[in-house]
């Protein structure tokens, strides 16, 4: 039981150098579902891939915005980060509630590279015409509303794209949608418990 309380505190103070050290502390204030882990492996994919353009359906409070930009910034300074949200609260247990200015005010430091996109994701996608290097799906949660997203957007994905996948652990509509239309088309896959990421293409 030492040990592994150990382990936890360590894992703990790891994690908190590489926020302070990557400029990260504003960002991991941000109220958000997201883990640590999750958001430092958002971060990790934006550096090593370095996509030119990002798509986030479903925002939030720009937690998981404010990682990736800020990754985007230090590999890839001209990337653009296009968040898609309604920001009504449509998917969030809490109930609805306008959470835009909380976004901008939280993402105000990487204006520059984020672009919000006030709409239904299908609705966005209809007018977007920029291929996508690397879509983040952390929308709707049951399985019509994680199909249309991915329907809507994967037509955008550049060759070898980067797809990730938040709630995959335990939203039965994220997994079959990942199973059904992702997996077949992946390589390079990786997973933490509740996030699944891989190339397509």
């Amino acid at each position: 039981m030492l040990k592994n309380s150990l382990i936890g505190v360590w894992d703990a103070l790891k994690y908190d150098a590489f926020i302070w050290s990557h400029g990260l502390r504003q960002a991991d204030k941000i109220a958000t579902d997201m883990t640590g882990p999750e958001k430092l492996a958002l971060y990790r994919l934006v550096r090593e891939t370095k996509p030119k353009v990002i798509v986030e359906v479903g925002s939030y409070l720009g937690a998981s915005s404010s990682f990736m930009a800020r990754a985007a910034r230090t590999a890839v300074p001209a990337c653009q980060l296009h968040c898609v949200d309604t920001w009504l609260n449509d998917a969030m247990p809490e109930g609805n509630r306008d959470t835009f200015a909380e976004f901008s005010r939280n993402t105000q430091s990487y204006r520059s590279n984020i672009r919000a996109i006030r709409q239904r994701s299908d609705e966005a996608a209809k007018d977007f015409d920029l291929p996508i290097d690397m879509l983040f799906i952390d929308g709707d949660h049951e399985y019509d509303g994680v199909k249309l997203d991915w329907d809507s957007w994967s037509p955008h994905l550049s060759d070898r794209a980067t797809v990730v996948m938040h709630d995959v652990g335990w939203a039965a509509g994220v997994q079959r949608v990942v199973d059904e239309s992702i997996q077949p088309i992946a390589s390079d896959v990786g997973r933490l418990p509740n996030l699944f990421w891989a190339h397509v293409g």
